[in-house]
């Protein structure tokens, strides 16, 4: 079998050379990158979801002091109670009950300037109701509807008095427009005999809810916010689905519970968005790396050439040269002086070769 040439064996063992050498540089380029796009995609979602739940207080907090706020008035529980316990059919407590009546409503009314809210509703199991909000105002049937038999206002009731959370629903107080809304309630509990005599009621509008956790589209991240009792709060639209790929199928993922209100977020993002800008990064660097090893390849062949070819030359002048024929130069012209002194080698063996030629005739 003919074994491969000079010329051929360098060219491959540098190939080979430039090209482990690339992959190995490759590699661990790509590693560094992802490690690293990794640690900031995360850190980012860390950062995005601390910041949402601390938003989220914020505006709970705000709507929950209402509440306390109100419950912490001299008379107004007592009024509530006066509403729960006395008849209001009996002349001799007609009185009371109006100046109940006009205490709760007035407690109400001073959330009119306050616009923090869309709404400040206090009602009762006897269908009285006053709200903060004018623009709409509900009849008796709509009240009765809304405390007849309602699961959340039962759940409520179990809190005793604590926040119950309620999330995206229609603002019942307000069957026209449809508004969609988030509140939270507490039951007005009569510790004394332990019955709930009323709930104050705070809503917000959800779009605050909605620019609080909207993320950009770009970035694809999928949240989703659920309260302690397991409801959603807030659901973003799905993500590209990944499904199908080999690599990088899961997703960045990172979650907080607040401490205060118990409101779980999660924020995910798909993993091959958040490295596609260093993919981008690595495809380039592969790039240059492909031209180089292609100009380096181009390169060693020509030098190869510019070896090899004297000596293929030198060689052909050799076969050519017979016993007793005049000692000539091959008068190669090659850069390199080791394959000139060659050639200055073999023409002074030739002469000495002539003369001993001579010497023994």
């Amino acid at each position: 079998m003919k074994q491969a040439g000079f010329q051929t064996r360098l060219l491959l063992t540098y190939s080979l050379f430039i090209a482990i050498l690339t992959a190995s540089f490759s590699a661990v380029y790509f590693v560094i990158r992802i490690s690293e796009t990794d640690k900031r995609v995360f850190e980012d979602l860390r950062y995005r979801v601390e910041r949402m739940s601390d938003q989220l207080d914020t505006v709970l907090t705000t709507m929950d002091y209402a509440t306390t706020d109100t419950l912490s008035l001299a008379e107004f529980i007592p009024s509530m109670t006066t509403l729960a316990y006395f008849d209001r059919e009996d002349e001799q407590y007609k009185p009371d009950i109006l100046n109940a009546l006009k205490y709760i409503e007035g407690s109400i009314y001073r959330y009119s300037l306050i616009r923090d809210f869309y709404r400040v509703a206090v009602y009762t199991p006897a269908l009285d109701f006053y709200s903060n909000n004018f623009l709409s105002y509900p009849v008796k049937s709509d009240v009765k509807k809304w405390v007849s038999d309602n699961p959340r206002l039962e759940r409520c009731r179990e809190l005793s008095g604590r926040m119950y959370f309620m999330p995206k629903y229609q603002d019942p107080w307000d069957t026209k427009n449809n508004t969609d809304v988030f509140g939270i309630i507490r039951a007005v509990v009569d510790f004394q005999e332990g019955n709930t005599t009323g709930y104050i009621e705070i809503q917000n509008s959800y779009s605050v809810i909605e620019r609080m956790f909207d993320a950009s589209d770009e970035l694809e991240i999928h949240t989703i916010v659920t309260t302690p009792d397991g409801d959603t709060l807030y659901k973003s639209a799905e993500t590209s689905s990944n499904a199908r790929r080999i690599i990088f199928r899961e997703p960045y993922r990172t979650s907080i519970v607040s401490q205060y209100t118990g409101i779980r977020i999660e924020l995910s993002r798909d993993r091959w968005n958040g490295l596609s800008s260093t993919a981008n990064t690595i495809w380039i660097f592969f790039t240059v790396s492909m031209a180089v090893l292609a100009v380096s390849l181009l390169a060693v062949r020509f030098f190869t050439l510019q070896l090899t070819h004297p000596i293929r030359q030198l060689k052909n002048h050799v076969d050519r040269i017979e016993l007793g024929s005049s000692p000539s130069s091959a008068n190669l012209e090659s850069p390199h002086d080791e394959i000139e002194a060659l050639d200055f080698a073999l023409t002074h063996l030739q002469n000495r070769l002539n003369e001993a030629l001579r010497r023994e005739r």
